[in-house]
């Protein structure tokens, strides 16, 4: 792989170039990063410090990408499970480094790695061999020196244990050893057992003891501690091998970044917290439209697929679950691959807001906005009820249209039965019912009191009772208390709501007999006179 820099962008041409050349001259390696970890741009001797990244570099690549080549690398092959560890080591450092620190590679070579951070929130980050000044063994001075100004609480440990180098921040966190880094005192076991004893909190005891339980400091890869102080600050250990088989160990006090996750970790309770109590489902998607998170009324309004809505999963396949599983209204099982291209096109409108009907019956509002980062929040509310008053307005106003129509008709029609089965037709169709039928009151000789249909309008499918002779007159003093009580709520203008299931004895069975499910009878009057009565009869639905 030829050694290569990267082009600037266009608007930094002339001093990013410039940049690049400089630190070639200076042998220094140089990275960019944008406020995303993005990678901008890099030099020709950052490919010869790092040639394992060569083929992967290029504009846009995640830091995380060209740190997780990098320990693919260079990790010893009994390192390799622990990769996700040496990640998140690198990123935190990269995230929280102030200061300039040195490290040992696989091959030997010591580099010197800064961070410059800028306004914006991008990084340029630098890389310098600096082995001729680390040889462990006949440097020590040399070494020493580079760590003295350093944030960190720094020590060098040879392999026998004895302690040959640190900086002041040590000597202020050991005491122990004096105030002169030249007059050392001590070893690696007494060190960790004073900080044990005098630093740390009681509970941090035991996992930093563990570190004298091994056989000298047999260890081949980083190491990395979080404890607690007793005065409730919080140290960071890190510890390194050495070529020669000694240790380098970093303290650092960290309690400014744990206390900075511990506010995000609270914030981030508050806000799921805030999310979850939500009468709205509410789901956010990154930029790769992965679900992030989802507060439980998203999962409750998206049943069918509830099982398959968790962090990670592609929007794109939860929408296609839900059509193969039958969750959408009028969405074809077989061309399930099409609707969901076709609802990825719509939902890349901004703002997007989309009611959705649903096999069960539900509709939900659906609304999508883009965040700032790329990604997508989704929000679904039940609008169930407003979509059943809005279709209940619709009926309505149909009935209101179909009597005015039919009103009209009677007034200028001749023929005043054609009106009348016109008005029956179209009261049926907009109340959306199976049968209409009115029916007048009438009396016999002996002045008893008979109901007796006149006209009557059937959907198709249902059955006439017209000419059924056993429906032909219904005496209004039958002695079923129910019948009584409707007939009386009946000659008051009142009007009649029934359900076949909670009716008893023969005038159930007369409803049944019908194949009436539900029905509502509306009294016609005349005057004060209770003329006769319109019913209209559901065969399908309570």
């Amino acid at each position: 792989m030829p050694e290569h820099s990267s082009p600037p962008p266009p608007e930094r041409d002339s001093s990013l170039a410039l940049l690049q050349a400089a630190l070639d001259l200076r042998a220094t390696a140089m990275c960019l990063f944008d406020a995303s970890d993005r990678l901008v741009c890099w030099n020709t001797t950052y490919t010869r410090y790092f040639p394992e990244e060569a083929d992967m570099l290029a504009p846009g690549v995640p830091y995380e990408a060209t740190l997780r080549r990098f320990y693919e690398t260079n990790l010893p092959p009994d390192e390799l499970p622990l990769l996700e560890h040496h990640v998140a080591a690198g990123l935190h450092r990269h995230h929280t480094q102030c200061e300039p620190y040195v490290y040992q590679r696989r091959d030997g070579h010591w580099l010197k790695a800064e961070i410059i951070r800028g306004p914006d929130g991008s990084s340029l980050k630098l890389w310098t061999d600096v082995t001729t000044e680390n040889r462990v063994g006949s440097q020590w001075p040399d070494l020493k020196d580079s760590f003295a100004g350093n944030d960190s609480a720094f020590a060098l440990y040879a392999a026998d244990g004895r302690c040959v180098s640190a900086n002041k921040r040590y000597l202020q966190l050991v005491p122990g050893l004096g105030d002169d880094p030249s007059q050392l005192q001590g070893d690696y076991a007494q060190h960790i057992r004073y900080l044990a004893g005098q630093v740390v909190e009681a509970g941090e005891q035991e996992q930093l003891l563990a570190l004298l339980e091994r056989a000298n400091f047999n260890i081949e890869r980083v190491e990395v501690l979080t404890l607690k102080r007793r005065d409730g600050r919080w140290l960071e250990l890190e510890q390194r091998p050495t070529q020669s088989g000694g240790l380098i160990a970093f303290w650092r006090d960290v309690t400014d970044q744990i206390e900075a996750q511990e506010r995000a970790v609270t914030l981030q309770q508050r806000l799921s917290d805030a999310i979850e109590n939500l009468a709205e489902g509410v789901a956010l998607f990154d930029r790769d439209d992965r679900l992030v998170m989802c507060n439980s009324r998203f999962r409750d309004l998206n049943q069918p697929i509830a099982d398959l809505i968790r962090p990670g999963a592609f929007w794109a396949d939860l929408l296609r679950a839900g059509s193969q599983r039958g969750q959408f209204l009028n969405v074809d099982p077989t061309e399930a691959e099409n609707w969901v291209i076709q609802q990825r096109l719509q939902r890349q409108r901004a703002g997007r807001v989309l009611d959705v009907s649903f096999a069960s019956g539900q509709w939900l509002r659906c609304t999508d906005r883009r965040t700032r980062e790329g990604g997508t929040i989704s929000v679904r509310s039940d609008i169930t009820d407003l979509k059943q008053r809005e279709a209940e307005l619709a009926r309505q106003a149909a009935m209101m249209s179909a009597i005015s129509y039919a009103a009209t008709r009677l007034i200028s029609k001749a023929d005043f039965a054609t009106a009348v089965e016109e008005l029956l037709g179209r009261l049926g169709t907009a109340a959306q019912v199976s049968r209409v039928m009115v029916s007048q009151i009438v009396s016999d000789e002996e002045g008893e009191q008979y109901w007796t249909p006149r006209f009557e309008w059937c959907a198709n499918g249902v059955e006439s009772f017209m000419d059924t002779p056993v429906y032909q007159q219904g005496k209004l003093s039958a002695a079923d208390p129910d019948w009584q009580k409707w007939v009386q709520q009946q000659q008051v203008g009142g009007l009649i709501r029934i359900e076949t299931a909670q009716l008893n004895g023969t005038l159930r069975q007369h409803y049944e007999h019908r194949g009436v499910v539900a029905a509502l009878s509306a009294p016609i009057l005349v005057g004060s006179h209770w003329w006769g009565s319109v019913a209209l009869d559901d065969c399908q639905n309570a």
